[in-house]
């Protein structure tokens, strides 16, 4: 069988995995943080500020309906947190909700190897992922996020808690 050269098959993009558990630098408005993501599933996610320091330690989960909202023993626990407290996780945790979306397109490949994708619906999403599908890099018109090692964010199962 001969194949033409100028024929090439379009490269087969890697399926984006929205579970992660790995640190990231997070741009939202006109700070930086750093910051551990570990989102399983859209009912079971935690963001926990690692800086700037004055916020170290600062950790959002959300389980269901229920968010909760720590910092060292003090635990605040409701089903609507105040929203200018959970403002930055909300952002964050939907982000990664997004992921999920079937209007998530490849749009290509990067030199290195990495795969580009995008949502075009309101708000605007664009991924960089590795070449198994993990997120690289998240932005929309609010916020950036992107991972801090390329090599620490291997696949979680969702089913783990």
């Amino acid at each position: 069988m001969l194949i033409p050269a100028g024929c090439t098959t379009a490269p087969s993009c890697p399926d984006v995995h929205a579970a992660v558990d790995t640190d990231m630098t997070l741009q939202y408005g006109k700070t930086e943080y750093t910051c551990h993501v570990r989102y399983v599933t859209k009912n079971n996610a935690v963001l926990t500020l690692l800086s700037p320091e004055n916020l170290s330690g600062l950790t959002f989960h959300r389980s269901d309906s229920i968010c909760t909202l720590s910092l060292g023993t003090l635990v605040c626990k409701g089903t609507q947190l105040l929203p200018q407290d959970t403002a930055l996780a909300e952002a964050v945790f939907s982000v990664f909700d997004r992921l999920a979306d079937p209007a998530l397109s490849c749009t290509g490949t990067t030199s290195d190897g990495n795969y580009t994708f995008a949502l075009s619906s309101a708000p605007a999403l664009s991924l960089l992922t590795d070449s198994s599908g993990q997120p690289l890099s998240i932005r929309t018109d609010t916020l950036c996020l992107t991972r801090t090692h390329q090599e620490d964010a291997a696949p979680i199962e969702p089913s783990a808690a």
